[in-house]
């Protein structure tokens, strides 16, 4: 839904001096994909290893040791459910998909914490267009960004017994056990990947990338009154380059230019 809403930011009032890419593998383009899949992943093997590093953590290797690898029931029927069960209890079919366990801590902790991530990933790519409108401009992208945020956090912090948990368990399988420390580190940890995500590597990263990128590679940003163009084999320069206009009046933009005809 976000990736559907922020495609409605509209353009810019008024053009920019700097010119977009024609070039989907320029070092700006690159620099902004690659830098956020990097600190995704960075961020998901920081969450999974403090995850492990919980003395109340039971992997879901662990936690189904005793059961039948394709059906997930206890091999031996005769044994208590604190043998066959030594994490937590496993409902068959609710807490299985194919085969595997899907209600598990690992499962639950990166559910909660990666979708969130969604959220800084679209806000980090918003966020530093020059070409558009800021992005609270529009509307349903920023209302819809709000809630989401909101209850993702809302889901991260929500405690086992509380009001609505029981609803969480049931629609998206999250598992009980996480302890309220936990879901605090977690919520830190989200805060701090939003500030790097968004901050320090979209709003200062890309841009030094950028900056550094037409030093040592000569990439030059045409300027409107920089631009030729070809009239019958001979270059001509445009002048008075662009009447710009309000993008809310639907006329078309005027270009006037002084080309000589030729006799």
């Amino acid at each position: 839904m976000l990736a559907l809403l922020m495609l409605h930011t509209k353009p810019a009032r008024r053009l920019s001096a700097r010119r977009p890419t024609d070039n989907l593998f320029s070092p700006e383009i690159l620099a902004s994909i690659i830098g956020q899949m990097v600190i995704a992943i960075v961020f998901f093997v920081i969450v999974f290893n403090i995850l492990q590093s919980q003395p109340w953590f039971c992997s879901s290797r662990m936690a189904t040791i005793h059961l039948d690898g394709g059906t997930l029931t206890p091999l031996n029927m005769s044994e208590p459910d604190s043998f066959n069960y030594p994490c937590y209890l496993i409902k068959v079919p609710d807490d299985i998909n194919e085969g595997l366990l899907t209600n598990s801590f690992e499962n639950s902790a990166m559910w909660l914490f990666t979708h969130v991530m969604y959220v800084h990933e679209a806000l980090a790519f918003s966020i530093t267009t020059t070409f558009r409108r800021p992005f609270w401009t529009n509307l349903p992208y920023f209302f819809y960004l709000i809630f989401i945020y909101i209850l993702l956090s809302i889901f991260l912090l929500m405690k086992d017994g509380d009001l609505g948990f029981g609803g969480l368990q049931y629609v998206f399988g999250i598992r009980e056990g996480i302890p309220s420390n936990f879901r605090w580190e977690l919520f830190i940890l989200m805060i701090l990947n939003g500030l790097i995500a968004v901050i320090v590597w979209e709003y200062w990263g890309v841009k030094f990338i950028h900056r550094w990128s037409k030093k040592v590679y000569g990439i030059h940003v045409k300027r409107r009154d920089d631009h030729h163009i070809t009239f019958q084999g001979q270059p001509q320069r445009l002048t008075n380059v662009l009447q710009v206009m309000d993008t809310n009046d639907l006329s078309p933009l005027s270009i006037t230019n002084s080309i000589p005809h030729e006799t």
